[in-house]
């Protein structure tokens, strides 16, 4: 492994941490037909490596305009994580930024 990426022990993870919460996002998705998923989902199926959870948190519309309506409200003081802390795959690995992965399929 570079000096560039960090594993991570399963063993170490709380079930709601944020690389918990996207693999079993991605388990679930492997069990839909992939007809049924929207052209930006299909990625996590087809190679979930070539993905990055920012990535896929960036695609979901739905999330997004959510988040925005809470931080034009009274979320607006909310502290946010560093973007370095959200680019890693499926598998726990942390990308360097610049590095790849900012985009859906991207690495």
């Amino acid at each position: 492994m570079c000096e560039d990426e960090v594993k991570v022990e399963a063993w170490a993870l709380s079930t709601i941490s944020k690389i918990c919460l996207f693999q079993r996002f991605v388990e679930v998705l492997k069990l839909c037909p992939e007809e049924t998923l929207p052209p930006s989902l299909v990625p996590l199926v087809q190679s979930p490596l070539t993905v990055t959870y920012r990535a896929a948190k960036h695609t979901a519309r739905g999330y997004q305009a959510a988040k925005h309506r809470l931080l034009e409200q009274r979320f607006s003081g909310w502290v946010l994580s560093p973007d370095e802390l959200e680019i890693f795959d499926v598998e726990g690995t942390t990308v360097k930024m610049g590095g790849g992965g900012e985009e859906l399929g991207g690495r």
